[in-house]
């Protein structure tokens, strides 16, 4: 842990997860309390976000159509993968605070943290 309470980046994520992890796990000490199963929840999106990189990459090179086994045109298989991935995230993120339906229960304090914000809607 650091000084903030806020642990390393998991040593498996991407460059872009473990630039992304500090300023999402304070986030989640700030929104979740900063629960080891909340980091270990946070690790779990990151690395499905390095996933879902890796399948846009294959279907930005293949495209989104692919020939079958019989010479007939037919979806890319990853097309699956990227759905679920993306389902995978946004669940992920839903479940730390951050999704869509909490995005009114914290706003941004100075110094552009965020806090709970417990008034009543």
């Amino acid at each position: 842990m650091t000084s903030r309470g806020v642990p390393a980046a998991p040593a498996d994520l991407s460059d872009t997860g473990r630039a992304r992890w500090p300023g999402l796990a304070a986030d989640v000490v700030t929104t979740m309390g900063g629960a080891e199963a909340d980091f270990a929840a946070l690790a779990a999106v990151l690395r499905a976000e390095d996933r879902l990189a890796v399948v846009k990459a294959a279907l930005d090179a293949d495209g989104p159509m692919v020939t079958g086994s019989r010479g007939q045109a037919r979806p890319h298989p990853l097309l699956v993968s990227e759905a679920v991935l993306r389902r995978e995230i946004a669940s992920g993120m839903d479940a730390l605070g951050f999704g869509l339906k909490h995005r009114f229960r914290v706003r941004i304090a100075r110094g552009g943290r965020l806090v709970k914000d417990t008034d009543d809607y």
